[in-house]
């Protein structure tokens, strides 16, 4: 068994998964949940599972499975440390966790600088902190998860460099033109600020040379130790200092310049390459 928090996700480890596997897919907002099944439905999913969940309050409904993959989930929950140590006793041993989590969200920028955009990304962070999230909860995750029972087996930052052109702009724009409206909303920006974050990236958007860095997200690959019990993980994450050597792979990364297909290539080679195998013997 495999575990997402998110649909897509879902999907992605539903491409690694054989006709006897199944993936889980766990989320909060019941709206999400009946989009994510309908959309199962539309392409067959039909071993995959989606559950409306809130981590902190009803934990994670499944054991011994193989591998969770959690993309921009710590950064909303209230406590990421009981989201981990949840994962350590879900998680079968040696099983492997993936982590795609913000570790600098201000570093969301344009080029050439746009003011009232950089404000918008501060104000998104407030919100975010407001609720009791933290934006850049990347950078603890990897000692969150020695004190739980993992060997960090490699953190990789994940940023892109695009311009308008580039299919991949479509993710962030959009989240600026929804985000500035959802912020009016909260009361954390006024009317004219709204018009003038989205009056700034429709000009970026006509300006060719105009270049997004997107906020830097750590991919965090860590695996359980195979001698790690569920009644360990509370005493030793209580500890005053965990014993565990981080076993960290630091490597070049290639061109920030990619291509939204390049870029999910990328994504499951990784997989691919990191997610245990299959095979009908094992448990699910």
């Amino acid at each position: 068994m495999q575990t997402a928090f998110s649909l897509p996700e879902t999907i992605a480890l539903l491409s690694r998964t054989p006709a006897s596997g199944e993936v889980l897919g766990l989320e909060r907002s019941s709206r999400f949940v009946n989009a994510a099944q309908k959309r199962c439905a539309q392409y067959e999913c039909v071993n995959a599972r989606i559950e409306e969940v809130d981590l902190m309050l009803d934990g994670i409904p499944a054991t011994a499975f193989d591998a969770p993959w959690c993309r921009w989930v710590a950064c909303f929950v209230s406590s990421p440390q009981s989201l981990v140590e949840g994962l350590a006793k879900a998680l079968k041993p040696t099983g492997v966790a993936v982590f795609h989590e913000y570790g600098d969200y201000a570093s969301w920028r344009l080029m050439p600088p746009r003011p009232a955009i950089n404000h918008f990304v501060a104000a998104v962070m407030e919100s975010w902190r407001a609720t009791g999230g933290e934006p850049d909860v990347g950078l603890t995750l990897p000692g969150l998860l020695q004190r739980s029972g993992f060997s960090v087996r490699e953190v990789r930052p994940l940023v892109f460099t695009i311009g308008p052109a580039d299919f991949v702009w479509q993710w962030p724009s959009t989240f600026l033109r929804s985000g500035a409206e959802r912020l009016r909303e909260l009361g954390r920006v006024s009317d004219l600020e709204v018009k003038m974050i989205v009056a700034e990236l429709a000009e970026a958007e006509r300006d060719s040379t105009t270049v997004m860095m997107t906020p830097l997200v750590l991919e965090i690959i860590a695996t359980k130790h195979s001698n790690w019990s569920p009644n360990q993980v509370s005493a030793h994450v209580n500890a005053p200092d965990g014993n565990h050597a981080m076993e960290c792979e630091r490597r070049s990364g290639a061109s920030p310049w990619r291509t939204a297909v390049e870029q999910r290539s990328i994504l499951d080679e990784r997989a691919r390459r990191l997610l245990p195998e299959q095979n009908s013997s094992r448990r699910r």
